[in-house]
């Protein structure tokens, strides 16, 4: 009996491998969930041709510059 509530307690103690051990899965699923996202509004953009969108940094190309009318 005092084998089964010491197995009970090693069960409910947190796992000791520190941050990434303890958040790195939540992690990945919210970088992967952002991605997801990007990736959704990227291929709105360009079907319906937002270009208000598609002037957003993450979508620029190199060396376009910073949106806005042309001088």
């Amino acid at each position: 009996m005092v084998e089964a509530q010491d197995d009970q307690m090693h069960e409910d103690t947190p796992s000791s491998g520190g941050f990434w051990g303890t958040y790195g899965q939540k992690i990945m699923i919210g970088g992967i969930a952002a991605y997801l996202l990007l990736l959704f509004i990227g291929v709105i953009a360009e079907l319906f041709d937002i270009q208000s969108i598609l002037d957003w940094w993450i979508w620029r190309p190199p060396g376009k510059g910073p949106a806005g009318p042309p001088n």
